[in-house]
C-alpha cells in the first residue's frame, strides 16, 4: 500500500459497497460482508463516523463518482474497491479518496487464500485508520485486531446469514435463521451470530414483518443475546437487541433503558441504537417530541437507512403531527418508492385525517409490495370500516380469520377494525388477546390515535393500569416455566 502526502485528520469516512467480481454472482454475499465488516470494526472508534451499511448499500452496484457519493452523505473520505477470485487465490483492490480535492489518501490490494480474509480485513482496517487518524491508542489497536472468529466456514455463513437479513423479507430472513445457526455451530463462540440469529427473530416477530407470533420469536432472540452476551459483553449491537426485546416482548422498560444506554455508551455512532430508543422506548413512555429527536439523531448518523428515515414519520404520526409525517414519507419515496413500510405508515396518516381514498391507496400498495405479510391487509379492513364499506371490511376480516390459523395476524390491529365498526365488546376482546400475546403495537397503547374512540371507556383504563404495573414492576408471565421478565440488572 501507499499513502498520500501527510496531511489533517480526516474525521468521517464512507466505505462504498465492493464491487463483486467473482465469476460466481453466488458469491456476492462475500463483497457485501467484506464491506459491512470493515464498516463494523472501524465504526468503534470514537474519533471517526463511519456511514452505516444500510446507507452506504444505495450505492451497490452502480458506478459513482467518489467524491460526488462523498458530498451526498457528508463525509471526507470515501473507500471504493472490488474483490475477484483467479484460480485459488482472492483478491482484493482498495482505494481511498479525499472528498475535497479527489486526492489519493491510500490505496493497496493483496492476493492471499479465501482463509486469510479475516487477517487481510483486519490489516485493511488498521491501514485505513492509520492514514486517516495519524495515530491510535494502544486500546483502539486492541479494538481493531480482535476479530469475531477465528473460524472461517462460521464467518461465510454468518455474511450468508446478514445478506439475507438485510433483504427484509419472511423467506429471507428465515434462510438467514438457518446460516446464522451454522455459523453458531461451526463456532460456538461468535458472539455476532447469535446477535445475527437474534436480529432476525425480532424482525419476523415485530412490526414490519410480523409473520411470527411475538412469543416464539422473542424469548429466542433473548436467549441468543444473552448468550451473546456472556461471550462478549462489549458488543454495543447485543445491548441494543436485547434492550428492544426487553421493552417490545418483556415490558421491562428499567431494564430496557439501561441496555439502550449502555449500547450507546458502548457506541455512540450505532444508528440503530438512537433509532430504537426513541422508536421502542421514548415513544411508549409518551415522550414523543424526545423519540422523534432521538430517532432523528439516529437518520444523521445512517441518513439512507430506509425503515430509520420512515419510523419518524410514523412517530410523528403518534404525535398527531400529520404534516410533518407525511414530510418525512415523500422524502422516503423520493429515496425509495419500493420500501413497504413508507407506504402502511403513510397509509396510517392519511386515514387519520379522513383521506380514506389514498389510504386504501396506500395500503393496497403495500399489499402488493409486502410479500407474506399480512400487515397491510389488516390496516386495510379498518379504513374500509371507518369510510363506511362495512361489506369489505367483515369480507377481510374473515379472510384473516382464516390466515390467523397458517401464520400471525395481530390482534392489536384486530381490535382497531372492530372499533372502527362501533363494536367496543369485541375490541376490547381483542386488546385482552394483545396483552395475552405480547403484541407488540400494545407499548404505543398510550398514545396510538387508532385506539382514540376507546379511551373514555373503564375497560382501557384498566388495561393502562394493568400493562403499566407490569411495566413498573418489571414483572412478565412465566411461558414454558421461563420467566420472561427482569432479566438484565434486576
Amino acid at each position: 500500500s501507499h499513502a498520500s502526502r501527510s496531511r489533517i485528520a480526516i474525521d468521517s469516512l464512507a466505505i462504498l459497497p465492493l464491487q463483486n467480481k467473482y465469476s460466481d454472482q453466488s458469491m456476492e454475499y462475500f463483497s457485501d460482508g467484506i464491506s459491512e465488516s470493515m464498516i463494523n470494526t472501524l465504526s468503534q472508534l470514537p474519533d471517526l463516523r463511519v456511514m452505516a451499511w444500510s446507507t452506504v448499500s444505495q450505492y451497490k452496484g452502480r458506478q459513482v463518482d467518489p467524491r460526488q457519493a462523498g458530498r451526498e452523505l457528508d463525509v471526507r473520505a470515501v473507500l471504493t474497491g472490488r474483490v475477484m477470485q483467479s484460480a485459488d487465490n482472492l483478491t482484493i483492490r482498495v482505494e481511498m479518496v479525499d472528498v475535497n480535492d479527489g486526492s489519493q489518501l491510500w490505496g493497496g490490494g493483496c492476493t492471499c487464500k479465501p482463509s486469510d480474509i479475516l487477517d487481510i480485513e483486519t490489516q485493511i482496517s488498521c491501514e485505513i485508520s492509520e492514514k486517516l487518524l495519524h495515530r491510535l491508542t494502544t486500546e483502539e489497536r486492541k479494538q481493531l485486531a480482535r476479530r469475531p472468529t477465528d473460524n472461517v466456514e462460521a464467518y461465510h455463513s454468518y455474511l450468508k446469514g446478514r445478506y439475507c437479513w438485510n433483504k427484509r423479507t419472511d423467506e429471507d430472513v428465515k434462510k438467514a435463521i438457518e446460516y446464522f445457526k451454522k455459523a453458531i455451530d461451526a463456532d460456538p463462540t461468535y458472539a455476532l451470530a447469535y446477535v445475527g440469529l437474534a436480529d432476525a427473530y425480532l424482525v419476523l416477530g415485530s412490526f414490519g414483518i410480523a409473520t411470527v407470533a411475538p412469543k416464539d420469536a422473542f424469548p429466542r432472540a433473548r436467549e441468543a443475546l444473552i448468550r451473546a452476551l456472556e461471550i462478549d459483553d462489549s458488543l454495543a449491537e447485543a445491548h441494543a437487541s436485547l434492550a428492544y426485546c426487553l421493552g417490545n416482548y418483556d415490558w421491562n422498560w428499567a431494564s430496557a433503558e439501561r441496555e439502550f444506554k449502555r449500547a450507546l455508551a458502548l457506541k455512540p455512532g450505532y444508528a440503530t441504537a438512537h433509532h430504537w430508543y426513541g422508536f421502542i422506548y421514548l415513544a411508549s413512555m409518551g415522550r414523543l417530541e424526545e423519540a422523534v429527536a432521538e430517532a432523528k439523531r439516529g437518520n444523521e448518523l445512517d441518513p439512507l437507512a430506509l425503515p430509520v428515515s420512515s419510523n419518524i414519520g410514523l412517530l410523528l404520526y403518534l404525535a398527531r403531527r400529520y404534516d410533518e409525517a407525511f414530510e418525512q414519507f415523500s422524502k422516503n419515496l423520493e429515496m425509495d418508492r419500493s420500501f413497504v413500510y413508507t407506504h402502511w405508515e403513510r397509509a396510517l396518516t392519511y386515514e387519520q385525517c379522513g383521506r380514506y381514498d389514498e389510504a386504501i391507496a396506500g395500503f393496497q400498495k403495500a399489499i402488493e409490495l409486502s410479500g407474506t405479510s399480512v400487515l397491510p391487509r389488516v390496516l386495510l379492513a379498518r379504513t374500509y370500516a371507518l369510510c363506511g364499506r362495512r361489506g369489505e371490511a367483515s369480507a377481510l376480516l374473515d379472510e384473516l380469520t382464516e390466515l390467523s390459523t397458517q401464520t400471525y395476524v395481530s390482534p392489536y390491529r384486530i381490535a382497531a377494525i372492530y372499533s372502527a365498526l362501533g363494536d367496543k365488546d369485541r375490541a376490547f376482546k381483542w386488546l385482552e388477546h394483545a396483552y395475552e400475546g405480547r403484541d407488540p403495537w400494545l407499548i404505543w397503547l398510550a398514545v396510538d390515535p387508532v385506539v382514540d374512540s376507546l379511551r373514555s371507556d373503564k375497560r382501557f383504563h384498566d388495561l393502562l393500569n394493568t400493562a403499566g404495573d407490569v411495566a413498573r414492576l418489571g414483572l412478565a408471565p412465566v411461558r414454558a416455566g421461563i420467566l420472561v421478565g427482569g432479566l438484565v440488572g434486576d
